[in-house]
């Protein structure tokens, strides 16, 4: 289940485990009283669970993360998000595929608000819908 190593960061001696959705793990390599990750087996595949809210505290010997120990585990963190470009408009990350297009947005979000939408809509700023002729014409033909 684990790859035992040393962090990057601080030295320490790591084990790298799978959690159940696939993610590698570093963990400190001792059980800990106040760990969280507990080995459990999925599909005859030994994985790494971890344990939140009512599942604490572990009843079985448990593991701590080592994020939660390192002293620059910081520094993990700021690398990776400055590392995925973010969209312009909205900050979350941008898909892959938008990136090698060259995108700096998610197709849905941009510069128009919807309040600049409704006023330049052919209700208006009124609010009140415009005759069905006033609206966008696609072209005809079904869809």
């Amino acid at each position: 289940m684990a790859d035992v190593t040393t962090c990057s960061g601080c030295g320490a001696t790591i084990r790298w485990v799978l959690t159940i959705g696939g993610a590698r793990l570093p963990l400190d390599p001792d059980p800990h009283p106040d760990g969280n990750v507990v080995p459990v087996e999925v599909d005859g595949k030994r994985r790494a669970k971890v344990l939140t809210g009512p599942e604490m505290p572990a009843e079985e010997t448990a593991w701590r993360a080592h994020f939660t120990t390192c002293p620059k585990s910081a520094h993990f963190r700021r690398r990776k998000a400055a590392a995925t470009p973010k969209c312009r408009y909205c900050e979350t990350p941008l898909d892959a595929w938008l990136v090698e297009q060259g995108e700096n947005r998610h197709v849905n979000c941009g510069p128009v608000l919807l309040r600049e939408a409704v006023q330049t809509s052919p209700a208006g700023s009124s609010g009140e819908a415009g005759p069905v002729g006033d609206t966008l014409d696609l072209g005809g033909g079904e869809w």
